[in-house]
């Protein structure tokens, strides 16, 4: 084949898709309005006041809470000295009974009243005993014991607030934690619908100046009458356009897709395929590698 000659009757020109920057445009709109990224974010800014008003009826719950602790320790103390109260008057009664019992007591009564006066010093003695032991037990079994009573109530009364509030506080506390977790869940899901968006928009800015340069350079200007008529000419212009579109074409993964995607109903309608074969039986779509560094 005559190289030359085949050279010299190239008159194609690579038609470049038109592209509408408005179109682009309208195109990040509905792609950054499908993310919700408005909603993501009220969604996350609602977790994060309840959060705040959780952490205000937890303080609530934590000052309360400290103020039956008090109580409770304050039941306990007064508990406590009324124990050590009736421990030290049964030890006096244990004393005085150690000493005499009433019934001794009574019997050396009786036998001192049977004696004429010269013992009124002893006699009043033994009546003081039985009196203070008499009075001594009284107030232990009535007085002391329902005091006790009463403290030992109030006391398993504190005890029982503190861990009921306790529980609640937990319980509180826990909840927190869900939508402390739900608050981050939901910030990752806000960082990263604005993450895809940054890059739309930085996908988008290249694509614009990627046609710019495309469309600014004259091999791809629309076709006019400045086109050489010359057929030696022509071919020249031909063979220059198509050498300038496919350094761009090797160099920009996009514009092959963009290439690609805008010439996919022509090339169906002409060859019946995307990549121009025509489809049998045990037709394979040829594949094509690309690197991570050529997408980029």
């Amino acid at each position: 084949m005559n190289i030359d000659a085949a050279t010299e009757s190239f008159r194609y020109l690579i038609k470049f898709p038109p592209i509408s920057r408005d179109s682009l445009h309208e195109s990040l709109l509905r792609a950054i309005e499908e993310l919700q990224i408005d909603e993501k974010i009220k969604t996350r800014d609602a977790i994060q006041l309840q959060i705040e008003e959780k952490l205000a009826d937890n303080e609530i719950l934590r000052v309360y809470y400290n103020f039956l602790n008090i109580k409770d320790i304050n039941a306990s103390g007064l508990l406590k000295a009324k124990l050590n109260e009736i421990d030290h008057l049964q030890s006096i009664v244990t004393k005085l009974g150690n000493a005499l019992s009433i019934v001794h007591i009574n019997n050396q009564i009786c036998d001192l009243e049977n004696k004429i006066k010269h013992d009124v010093i002893a006699l009043e003695s033994q009546r003081r005993y039985r009196e203070v032991r008499e009075e001594a037990e009284e107030f232990l079994k009535v007085v002391l014991r329902k005091e006790l009573a009463i403290l030992t109530d109030s006391s398993i009364k504190a005890k029982a607030a503190v861990r009921e509030f306790k529980k609640k506080i937990d319980d509180a506390a826990e909840q927190v934690e869900k939508l402390q977790a739900n608050y981050r869940a939901a910030s990752h899901v806000c960082i990263e619908a604005i993450a895809i968006k940054d890059n739309m928009k930085k996908k988008y800015c290249e694509k614009i100046a990627m046609f710019a340069e495309c469309l600014s350079d004259t091999d791809f200007a629309p076709i006019t009458n400045e086109i050489p008529s010359d057929p030696m000419q022509l071919s020249c212009y031909c063979k220059h356009n198509v050498e300038n579109f496919m350094q761009r074409w090797n160099k920009w993964y996009r514009l092959r897709v963009e290439y690609a995607k805008y010439n996919e109903s022509s090339t169906m309608n002409r060859f019946g395929s995307l990549d121009g074969c025509s489809l049998h039986p045990d037709y394979e779509t040829p594949f094509v590698p690309t690197t991570s560094q050529e997408k980029e």
